[in-house]
């Protein structure tokens, strides 16, 4: 301690406050200025939080679409093979049938066993099959010539007696894959 610390009146220590406790900018302005500052630092920190979440919405939203995007195609892939299948194993069904018949029709000792009205149905079945594209479309048509040739087989496996016994089934398909010896 200094003398001139020592000389310091005691009552005077405790009026003045020491130096360091005294606000560096003493400021004037008016306490409503402080609180309307405060008020719109608090607003700029809600709208901050408010567009955070937004931006937190539109990146999960961008992010969900660019997933359901990948699943869609991935779905759309698998139930295209499946059906593709499909189609393919009922269309190879009808090709066998045909070539059957048409063996038949075109040898002289197995065309007695087939009935004469059968031979036109064979042919137009057989251009129908053969009219069958294969290619990778969606097409409202395909549909329909394979109702066409569905058709056409019903009345050909009619005309042979052959209805009840020779019916297309995936089951029947799957019954036969699957069995063992």
């Amino acid at each position: 301690m200094t003398k001139r610390q020592r000389m310091v009146p005691v009552h005077a220590a405790l009026v003045s406050p020491p130096l360091q406790m005294l606000p560096a900018v003493i400021d004037c302005r008016p306490a409503w200025v402080e609180i309307e500052e405060l008020a719109m630092d608090i607003a700029d920190a809600f709208d901050a939080i408010s567009g955070y979440e937004e931006t937190l919405v539109a990146q999960g939203e961008a992010m969900g679409m660019e997933r359901g995007r990948e699943l869609g195609i991935e779905e759309g892939r698998e139930l295209g093979v499946m059906k593709g299948a499909e189609i393919g194993s009922e269309l190879g069904f009808y090709q066998g049938c045909y070539l059957v018949w048409n063996h038949m029709l075109q040898s002289e000792e197995l065309k007695c066993k087939l009935p004469v009205r059968a031979a036109k149905s064979v042919a137009s079945f057989g251009a129908l099959l053969e009219a069958f594209e294969l290619k990778n479309l969606v097409d409202e048509d395909m549909v329909q010539e394979l109702l066409r040739i569905q058709a056409k087989f019903k009345v050909i496996t009619a005309i042979t007696g052959l209805r009840e016994s020779l019916v297309y089934s995936e089951e029947e398909i799957k019954a036969h894959k699957d069995m063992s010896f």
